[in-house]
This record gives structure tokens, sequence and C-alpha cells, in this order.
């Protein structure tokens, strides 16, 4: 059917319903057929009402869904407007807003907590992915390897070339061992394998036992060496009472046997004086910590130092950032571990052109207090620097070999460490956690 320029196409369902609606159009009286007019202009008026609010609420929803996903919480539909559905949908989603803020909220502060409670770990954690990527390491694990930045596991090259295949290795080794150039680190290591989001992560947890190796081998050294006195004091005893007894006698006249009984007796002696030295090593008393400030103790080891080095030309330089920085340990058993190594830095350079001493005291990032003490004397043999802290090994001729064993029981009962470093100064650091 053509008419005013265009053609209206029938469909079967519009033929139908426009040979319906001429059939009821028909059979209406005039007053019927303008209620059924505006019967249906108002069903068309509503369906496109229904289908406006439809579309509408299908955008507000798909907003809501985007925001959520983005995190965003922060706007909220108008519920004052005239069209009550739209005020009751306004108000359901601003509902289902909050709702998910508080689920948001609630999960934020679990992982706050979760963070608290490994960052208060004495242990290292370090989540990696299949990547290679560190999704997480706590404080410990930071401080533990001596690294700001962990983003991912390649980076931990930079503490020790091999440590990055170490941890990943499958299995595990069950612990590791480092040299690096702030001493020698002992790590154990436990691996385990969980499912997150869909991938696999390896959490990763370290345990320094360099300390309790430590600990274990100065034990072991102290029992020795009470048993070594014990026994050699028990033998000495009678032997010097013995000697003294018959060079006391007058009847003991003959030059011969004098001379022996005075060569037993020196003997003994010097081996009674060489025990008793050893003896302090298994009896370091319990330090007494008390805080004191750093600044004028280096200035006192300064001044010992000169004194010591009377008529010498060997320059002391010390440095403390900050200048008021404090340490909280026993001061006289810190000043005999601290003079010790002054005096063996003495010897050191005591032959040398132009012989230096630094000592520096400084303030570490992870509120650590580290003194070092270098010289520029020559430099210690590998050899002689794995076991220089070792009881009873010494290097020099005279030497009884328990100072710096006795430096390091020190350090370890008051909580801290010493290592040594022969490059490209010989330095002794001292940590204090």
């Amino acid at each position: 059917m053509a008419s005013k320029g265009w053609t209206l196409r029938r469909s079967p369902i519009a033929g139908s319903a426009l040979a319906a609606a001429s059939t009821i159009a028909a059979t209406l009286t005039y007053g019927q057929w303008l209620i059924f007019t505006a019967c249906s202009i108002t069903a068309v008026m509503a369906y496109a009402s229904i289908i406006r609010s439809y579309f509408k609420i299908r955008r507000n929803v798909a907003f809501v869904l985007d925001a959520v996903e983005n995190q965003d919480f922060a706007f909220r539909y108008t519920t004052s407007t005239r069209n009550a559905p739209d005020a009751y949908v306004n108000a359901y989603l601003n509902r289902l807003i909050d709702i998910l803020e508080r689920l948001t909220d609630d999960i934020r502060e679990k992982d706050r907590y979760y963070e608290v409670i490994l960052n208060s770990a004495d242990n290292g954690i370090i989540v990696i992915d299949e990547a290679g990527n560190a999704l997480h390491c706590n404080r410990a694990a930071h401080k533990m390897l001596h690294t700001d930045v962990i983003s991912k596991v390649s980076h931990l090259q930079r503490v020790h070339p091999s440590l990055p295949s170490l941890l990943t290795a499958d299995p595990p080794p069950s612990s590791i061992s480092l040299q690096l150039p702030t001493g020698n680190m002992s790590l154990s290591v436990a691996r385990s394998r969980v499912t997150l989001h869909g991938k696999q992560v390896d959490i990763i947890a370290l345990s320094d036992i360099s300390r309790s190796l430590v600990t274990k081998e100065l034990e072991s050294w102290e029992s020795l060496t009470r048993v070594l006195t014990h026994e050699i004091m028990n033998s000495l005893t009678p032997l010097i009472s013995i000697s003294d007894s018959l060079l006391s006698d007058p009847g003991a006249a003959l030059p011969d046997y004098q001379r022996g009984l005075a060569t037993v007796a020196a003997t003994g002696k010097s081996l009674k004086r060489f025990v008793e030295s050893y003896r302090t090593f298994a009896n370091i008393p319990t330090p007494n910590p008390s805080p004191f400030y750093v600044k004028p103790f280096l200035a006192m080891m300064q001044e010992i130092c000169s004194h010591q080095m009377s008529g010498s030309a060997v320059k002391v330089d010390v440095k403390c950032a900050p200048s008021d920085l404090m340490l909280y340990a026993d001061e006289q058993l810190i000043a005999l571990v601290v003079t010790n190594i002054l005096k063996n830095a003495m010897q050191a350079v005591a032959e040398i052109p132009a012989p230096e001493i630094k000592i520096e005291a400084r303030l570490m990032a992870d509120e650590s207090v580290k003194i070092e003490i270098s010289n520029n004397g020559p430099v210690i043999p590998a050899e002689a620097a794995r076991q220089i802290f070792l009881p009873f090994f010494t290097t020099k001729p005279n030497g009884s070999g328990i100072g710096l064993s006795i430096a390091k029981r020190i350090m370890a009962a008051s909580g801290g460490s010493i290592s040594l470093r022969t490059l490209p100064r010989t330095t002794f650091t001292l940590t204090f956690a």
C-alpha cells in the first residue's frame, strides 16, 4: 500500500495485528474507540518509560561494576528524584556500594594486619611467582640480605651471584652458606608452594643461623677450654709445689739437680700463666648494658691509642654520625673489644710509611649501629682471615690467640656481631642490632 510517498511493508505478524485492531475498531462505538486509543497511547508510553528505565538502570549498574573494579567508592546516586522507581533503584545501588566498600576496607585492613605480622617476624619471607617476580618481601628479609629493593628474584644476585639459583632450585637446599664482603652468612631455607589467584607462587622462609652457629661454636670452645684448664692445672699445681719444695731444701746442693728443678719450676709456672690466660676466655662476665654516647667513647679510645703510640707517626681519624649517637651496651666490655682491635691495628701499621687508623661510627637505616675500625697495614691472607676469630689461633710469635675470640664472645653476648673485611683496607666491623 503506497501513501504520501512512502511504502509500508507488512510482515505477517504486523498484518495480523493490524487486522485484529481493525476488527476491534470496527466493532467499537465512538466512545469506546476513544477509550481504546487512550489506553493504547498510555500503554506505549508506559512501555517506552520502562525501556528508558531499563537502559538507565543497566548503565548505572555497569558504572557501579566499573567503579568497584577500579576500587572507586567516592560516588553515590541521588535518591531525591521525583521518580519513585529511580529513587528506589538508586538507594539499592548506593547500599550495594556501601557493602562493597566495607568489604574492600575489611580486606585492606586484613592485608595491613598480615603485613604487620610478617614484618614483625624474625624470619625473612619472600613470595615469588612463576615469572620470578617478588610479590612480597618482609622487613626481616631486607635486613637479612642487606638490600633495600627485591622486586625480582634475579635482584638477589647483588647479594651473592648464586643466591637466586639456590632459592629457586627444586628442591631447594635446606641451608645456604654465603661468603659476603661483610662476612660469612649461613641461612636455613624452607619453601612452600601454594596457588594464588590461579597461579602457583613459592613462599620462601629464610632464617639466619649464623649467630646460632657462632653461639654453638663458642660454647664448644668454652667447654673444651674449661676441661683443658682443669686437667692441666690439676697436673701443674703439684708439680710446681714439689719443685719449689726441692729448690728450698738446703740439702739439694748439686748444680745439675738445682738447674733441673729450676727448669721444671720455670716451665710449670710459664705453663700455668699460659693456662690462666685461656681461662679468661671461658669466664666472660655477663654484660650489664646501659646507654652511652658513642662520640666521647671513641674519643677516649683515640686517647688510649695515642698514649700507647707515643712518639709514633700513626694518624688516627675518628668520625661519628650523628654526633649525638647513643649505644645501649656494656661500655666497659665494648671498650675491651675496641682496645683489642686498636692494639692489633697499631701492630699492623707499625712498620709501614704513612700509617693510618680510622674509627667510624654511624647509624644505619635499620636503626642498627656500626663501628668500623680500619687500618692501611698489610693485607691479611685469606686463610688467616677465615680463622682469625677462632680461639687460640694467632699469626704472632708471642700471641695467645684469644684476643679476637674474646671480642667475638663479648659481641655475641651483647646481641651484636663482629666481622672482618680485608679489602680495600683491613676493617673490623662491630654491629649492634
